[in-house]
């Protein structure tokens, strides 16, 4: 499936999008604590249910101006902004606290997604809901959603095309990309953490991958700040005021499953992108259980299955800034700083090596081939040999902590000694036990002639 059918979440069988009004939209929040009834006759939902919305957000393009006979008179909405700037489409998602609109912004022409608030919201829903705006709207970073509007239980921001990271990683995929793409939500953490505020929801389900290779932390609604803004303010409710034991049970932080009032700390964040860096290499969350609470019980515990029996061997690294990174004590994860700095580490590692791995089959034929051949291609047999240590000394280079490829250039060495002997070359045979290396251009005839003593 395209990323571009993916995001057409309410209709399995293609359906259009249906047009509805502001008033039809407002009129019915409130009406009926089942959203699926409550919004049946506003658009087709087609097969999915209401409660797998969560997993689409979305879709982007700016399609053309709306034709003047789709435009709506919203009537006695209670929201005139909302009413005057955009066009409603369709429902694009449905959450616990909003419902999700494609909308199109009219003095722009352009495409956006609607954010409104359901209308039996409590305060502290209708508070959250603002201090999320607010957030977004100061959070300015390329891996951050930016809103563009805002009004009393609504906000507008930009509407995105493509999957979750959730679904992405339920595909066959490159580990380097994956990284590559943690490595974005942790930019964006990081400059989260550098105005003050602390995410406290980071799971591959509240990231969102572009159509082409965008990466968007979302779902801010548990943000809070730690300290001000370098505006002087605090952009997301005070850490004070928020509840210690919010959060995914699955990937939940100790502190935060023992509701200790110190948990909402930047460390809460490190932990939590240390789950999603499991969930990564080892296929799943770290705390699976069969409910909330039992899971919640196991991330107090720490319980969690080991990655050496879950993840690629080819990964010890990663493997371990896991370990680190979800250490029960906040004070011993590596900074965010020291994450990121250790995932780009790992991927530089990972080139490296895969430059070694083809330089290692390439020395590997180059000496098969030499051994073979006998007295008679002599000559040939020399410039495999010299090929060979080459590729096995850039191997080395590379990655000097593979101890069995040293032994290995170890062991060609002795071959291309003993071989230069079996043709009656002594003296190629001293210069390589002695650890000098011989032209490629030809064998050497005499000591005195390359300078070995």
């Amino acid at each position: 499936m395209s990323s571009q059918q993916s995001t057409n979440v309410f209709s399995s069988s293609g359906a259009e999008d249906t047009h509805a009004t502001w008033s039809d939209v407002l009129s019915a929040r409130g009406q009926s604590e089942d959203v699926e009834a409550t919004l049946r006759p506003i658009v087709r939902l087609g097969s999915v249910s209401v409660a797998d919305t969560r997993r689409g957000a979305v879709s982007a393009g700016v399609d053309a101006a709306p034709d003047p006979e789709d435009t709506f008179h919203i009537g006695a909405a209670r929201e005139p902004m909302l009413r005057e700037r955009y066009l409603a489409h369709r429902l694009i998602g449905s959450g616990g606290m909003a419902w999700v609109y494609r909308a199109t912004q009219l003095s722009l022409r352009r495409r956006v997604a609607v954010k409104l608030l359901h209308d039996n919201s409590s305060r502290q829903h209708h508070e959250l809901f603002m201090a999320e705006a607010q957030t977004l709207a100061v959070l300015e970073h390329p891996n951050i959603i930016p809103v563009y509007d805002a009004g009393d239980g609504w906000l507008a921001m930009k509407e995105i095309e493509g999957i979750s990271f959730e679904e992405f990683l339920t595909r066959d995929f490159i580990l380097e990309d994956a990284i590559e793409m943690l490595i974005k939500v942790v930019n964006a953490v990081a400059y989260a953490h550098k105005c003050g505020v602390v995410h406290r929801d980071i799971k591959a389900q509240n990231i969102m991958i572009g159509s082409f290779g965008e990466v968007w932390l979302v779902d801010w609604g548990l943000a809070v700040s730690v300290h001000r803004h370098a505006n002087g303010m605090h952009i997301a409710p005070h850490a004070n005021q928020a509840d210690p034991r919010t959060g995914t049970p699955g990937c939940m932080p100790p502190e935060v499953a023992h509701g200790r009032s110190t948990a909402i700390r930047k460390e809460l964040d490190v932990f939590l992108l240390g789950a999603l860096l499991y969930r990564i290499l080892g296929g799943t969350m770290p705390f699976v259980a069969n409910d909330p609470l039992a899971a919640i019980k196991k991330a107090a515990a720490g319980d969690y299955l080991s990655l050496n029996q879950l993840a690629d061997e080819s990964s010890p690294r990663l493997i371990k800034l896991v370990e680190q990174a979800m250490s029960e004590f906040p004070h011993q994860r590596p900074t965010i700083d020291v994450f990121n700095e250790s995932l780009r580490k790992w991927l530089r590692h990972s080139s490296l090596e895969k430059r070694a791995k083809e330089a290692l089959a390439k020395a590997r034929e180059a000496y098969i081939q030499a051994r073979k051949l006998g007295r008679k291609e002599w000559d040939e047999a020399y410039v495999l040999y010299i090929d060979a240590i080459a590729a096995f000394e850039h191997v080395v280079n590379l990655l000097p902590d593979f101890a069995h490829i040293q032994h290995e250039l170890d062991e060609a060495l002795h071959d291309f000694a003993s071989a230069a002997l079996s043709v009656g070359n002594i003296f190629l045979a001293r210069m390589l036990r002695a650890g000098h290396r011989p032209p490629k251009s030809g064998p050497p005839s005499s000591l005195e002639e390359h300078n070995i003593q």
